[in-house]
């Protein structure tokens, strides 16, 4: 996927109907953007190793499951529970590896290191395929933008 706030965006939008309001929906919101932290890291020390490293460090079930905890616990503090918090990072953690593992780049996640190395690129593009899913992504994203502003103004 071209951007990260577009995973963002996407986990926010897919756990909307877990919660009224927007905390439960912005845990999605992190839950989408939580794979790619480490990719921040690495490129400002190594672009090298960004590539070896990037679709494994954080895109892996095993970071995924101990973050949803993390943002379970931390729903729990903040009075929202556990149940919803983690469920709503774990739908923007799924829907952040399943749109990276559709638009490989040539980057493939790796969804069971460091037990495992087997890699998911479901569909290796060009360079116009690059640009077809950023089109794609970025009006997905105004589509689901936008209904928010109009389910908001409905209300008021």
């Amino acid at each position: 996927m071209p951007f990260t706030l577009i995973h963002g965006i996407f986990g926010y939008a897919l756990s909307r109907p877990l919660g009224k309001g927007w905390k439960i929906p912005a845990m999605g919101f992190l839950g989408g953007f939580f794979p790619d932290i480490d990719g921040f890291a690495i490129v400002l020390q190594n672009s090298e190793l960004y590539s070896q490293f990037h679709r494994a460090l954080l895109h892996n079930v095993f970071a995924g499951a101990i973050a949803m905890i993390a943002a379970g616990l931390i729903g729990k503090k903040f009075g929202l529970g556990f149940k919803k918090p983690a469920a709503a990072f774990g739908i923007g953690f799924a829907a952040h590896l399943g749109l990276d593992a559709f638009f490989a780049y040539g980057l493939p996640v790796r969804p069971f290191w460091p037990l495992s190395n087997f890699q998911l690129a479901l569909f290796e593009g060009s360079n116009l395929t690059m640009f077809a899913a950023g089109f794609l992504a970025f009006a997905i994203a105004a589509f689901l933008i936008l209904g928010e502003f109009r389910k908001r103004s409905k209300k008021q």
